[in-house]
């Protein structure tokens, strides 16, 4: 049963550009969003969230986003960085994801994979960093 980290934008209908950010885990035998502790990291500071999602204000300028996962049953993370299309289409966003889950940390291209990656964890409380090109 895998938790899901997902990082997306879209844009509205009015043109204006929408973007929020699922900042937390979803357990899908439970199929309840889990809380999570998130850090977004800006050029002028961080910003920390608590919750199951909540609103990305400023992508553009988002440097990484860290995900403080709990421990859970699932064996498998999914990380899913993906932007939607004005015409509803998903598109795979660029990044390096960083899993720390208790041993050495995983790390990943998610432009090589579509902005999709599933890892296999132990299920102990876990730290997800996506770093955004364009980073220092």
């Amino acid at each position: 049963m895998p938790t899901i980290v997902s990082v997306h934008s879209f844009r509205g209908g009015t043109g204006k550009s929408n973007v929020t950010a699922n900042l937390s885990t979803l357990l899908v035998a439970g199929g309840r969003p889990a809380p999570a502790d998130v850090r977004l990291d800006y050029p002028d500071g961080e910003r920390a969230q608590h919750g199951s999602e909540g609103e990305v204000v400023a992508f553009s300028e988002l440097r990484s986003a860290t995900f403080r996962i709990p421990a859970s049953a699932a064996a498998e993370l999914k990380v899913w960085t993906h932007r939607v299309t004005p015409t509803g289409d998903s598109e795979g966003l660029p990044g390096l994801l960083e899993v720390h889950d208790g041993g050495e940390a995983k790390r990943f291209d998610l432009g090589l994979s579509g902005g999709e990656v599933v890892v296999p964890i132990t299920g102990r409380a876990s730290e997800i960093v996506i770093t955004f090109p364009g980073s220092t």
